[in-house]
Order: structure tokens, then sequence, then C-alpha cells
């Protein structure tokens, strides 16, 4: 069965293809076996649902022959794709990864494809900026950003030591 919702999943790719589209654009399609989704920061264990599938396309070489680095880089962090559409002729890695379903709509039908993918241990970080960086930013926007607070009143209340978590 494909899936039938937008979440973050981890999922088995099951197969593997290249594509090349009418534009000149070429990708790798990648149907994947969902196994687990994330909800409410935690996982669950989808295979209990039944087998369920999603696929998507991840565009490699654009339209205009140029090559698309950001999803290369994702091929290799998270399935170990060496570069090589010969490569693709094989089956597919059975890796664990993790992706994003979205909701997308074709000549008025609504499906469900894959979009970001990561290496299936990802876990997001929080990257503060360089204080320089974080000092020059306040140097370029710092005025404009305060005279556009400057026209709203704050409405925050401030927490007691009963309100917080820690």
């Amino acid at each position: 069965m494909w899936i039938d919702r937008e979440s973050i999943f981890k999922a088995v790719p099951s197969e593997w293809i290249v594509q090349q589209a009418e534009s000149g654009a070429i990708g790798i399609n990648i149907k994947f076996a969902i196994i687990e989704y994330l909800e409410n920061g935690q996982w669950i264990d989808w295979r209990n649902f039944g087998p369920y599938d999603v696929s998507g396309t991840y565009w490699v070489v654009k339209k205009d022959g140029t090559i698309n680095t950001v999803t290369v880089n994702q091929l290799v962090e998270s399935l170990g794709w060496d570069g090589s559409f010969a490569h693709v002729d094989k089956a597919a890695p059975q890796v664990v990864v993790q992706i994003k379903v979205e909701q997308s709509t074709y000549e008025g039908k609504a499906y469900f494809k894959t979009g970001w993918m990561n290496p299936g241990d990802y876990t997001p970080e929080k990257k503060q900026l360089d204080p320089d960086i974080v000092k020059n930013l306040d140097s370029r926007f710092g005025s404009l950003l305060r005279a556009a607070a400057s026209q709203t009143k704050s409405k925050a209340v401030t927490a007691n030591g009963d309100d917080l978590p820690f």
C-alpha cells in the first residue's frame, strides 16, 4: 500500500532506478518501505499497520546540465551512493534512512512523495552562529529590527519558578 499521510518516517529503499525527464534533468527514483514514523518526538513502529511504501525522485542533474550537489550529498550521506549511475543498476542499498513525506497534486490528484532524506540515525542540531557573525548581523539589521519591534507592545508574561519545566 502507498503511504497516505505527511510525516517524517524511517524507511529502507526497496528499489531504485535512474530516470531522465523531458527537460533533460536526471534523477534517481527510489521506492522505500516504511518501517517507523515520528510522532510527538517518538519513533513508532509502522510495520504493525501493514506494508507501506512511498517513492520520490532525487534530481542529481538539473535541466541546465549542472549537478545538484545538495541532492547528491543527501544520497551519499544517507545511502552510501558513490555518484555512479551504474551503481543504481544494482540492488538498492539495505540501509535505514529518514525521509520527509509530503503531499503533492498532479492533474488534480493528490499523492504523497518523498522529500528531504537523512541518514537513519540523524538528529537535528541547533547551530549557534559565530559571535562575530551575530555582531555583524546586529550592525546591519539591528536598528531596523528594533524599529519594527517598537511598533508592537509586548504581552509576554514572566514565568514564575513553578511554571518552569527545569
